[in-house]
């Protein structure tokens, strides 16, 4: 308790020092990546510098791939969690393949491809590909930074849970070969995916570039744009510094809806509000959600320090990844003409699902806490918050 009280303290006061700054990151990611609706299908290559910030000389790197928990039926995700609630849902009954999985072609560091193997430290589960450790071909000393270039092959679930997608809308988060965070004790986060767990990792600078079909919408975290217009497809470049993860929201039937929100601390946040079409006249309710939670927590905790926020409210074909945060991006309640009914829209029950998701944009996005190890410290503090 000491060691978490600490530690968040300090955080805190280095972003109040910084006022409000961004930290200092020591990995990049530079990613392009198409999307095929049809098949699911993820194509990507990806470029990740990592600086060495352990005391010690590495020779490994473990590496997640979390969609390989939708993989198969044995993946410990499946097998010891929430794999009976998917085997029996409505999504299995409708698919025949509703399988996602992540697979890297190639990983080379300067060139020389690399060798990588799973592993399955928490279960011992020879069928889980979660977690791989990459082999480096030069050993890596303290305060050298290493590159590596990836080219892999995915594929989303249909809807699970947090990702995936199927129709007309996906919600695509931990979707990439990513680097396992280094803890506060100067180790590895050496941990497969479980359904009751969540996430670590360290802060990043992303730079992402996807291409989905033309003339559907599109979120993610950071700021982005329209790059270019190619054989059907829509390019947007999506960057953002100093975050521990990027989601990705996209939608045939989906608009955005932009509001300037001047922080009660001064600066300007955009908000997004990023929704089924046909219910534009919802949108000022859940921006001014946003608007009150940012206040709130910019007066009394720490000044928000990006520069957007966006409220993704899925269609029915997405309801599985409502309730669920990522940086500067969160999903809220489901979209639509739910809350035009008369008994929904005299509660403020999506409200309260928006406070508790944006209040996770510090809990544990700031903090940046350990979700996995120290899941009171995330989903405790959050609460508490969203009550405030």
């Amino acid at each position: 308790m000491a060691r978490l009280t600490f530690g968040l303290f300090l955080v805190l006061a280095c972003f109040n020092l910084l006022g409000a700054g961004l930290p200092e990151s020591s990995i990049s990611y530079t990613i392009q990546v198409r999307l095929d609706p049809v098949t699911r299908d993820l194509d990507g290559t990806e470029t990740i510098t990592w600086r060495n910030t352990l005391e010690t000389e590495v020779e490994s790197i473990p590496m997640h791939l979390y969609l390989n928990a939708f993989s198969n039926r044995g993946s410990s995700w499946f097998s010891q969690t929430l794999g009976e609630r998917f085997q029996e849902s409505t999504i299995l009954k409708r698919f025949g393949d509703p399988w996602g999985w992540t697979e890297p072609k190639r990983i080379r560091q300067d060139g020389i491809e690399l060798e990588w193997h799973p592993i399955s430290p928490d279960a011992g589960n020879h069928l889980d590909r979660s977690l791989i450790e990459v082999q480096l071909n030069e050993p890596l000393a303290p305060g050298e930074t290493l590159t590596l270039d990836i080219d892999w092959n995915g594929r989303l679930p249909a809807a699970a849970a947090r990702t995936g997608g199927y129709d007309r809308f996906f919600f695509i988060a931990q979707w990439f070969p990513k680097i396992a965070g280094v803890r506060p004790e100067g180790d590895f986060n050496r941990h497969q995916f479980f359904g009751p767990t969540e996430f670590f990792s360290n802060f990043a600078d992303y730079d992402v570039t996807i291409a989905i079909p033309e003339g559907w919408g599109i979120a993610a975290t950071g700021r982005g744009a329209l790059q270019r217009k190619a054989d059907g497809q829509d390019w947007y470049r999506y960057r953002q510094e100093a975050v521990i993860d990027f989601a990705v929201a996209v939608g045939a039937d989906m608009e955005r809806i932009t509001t300037p929100h001047e922080l009660a601390t001064g600066g300007t946040v955009d908000i997004h509000i990023f929704q089924p079409k046909g219910y534009r006249h919802q949108a000022p309710r859940w921006t001014e959600a946003v608007a009150r939670s940012l206040d709130t927590m910019s007066r009394r905790v720490l000044p928000y320090p990006y520069q957007t926020v966006t409220v993704v409210l899925p269609p029915r074909a997405g309801t599985r990844a409502i309730g669920m945060e990522y940086p500067t991006i969160f999903t809220g309640g489901p979209g639509g003409g739910l809350w035009d009914r008369r008994i929904a829209k005299s509660t403020r029950l999506n409200e309260s699902v928006i406070a508790h998701e944006f209040v996770h944009q510090y809990f544990h996005a700031v903090v940046a806490t350990n979700e996995f190890e120290d899941a009171f410290m995330e989903e405790g503090m959050t609460e508490y918050w969203t009550g405030e």
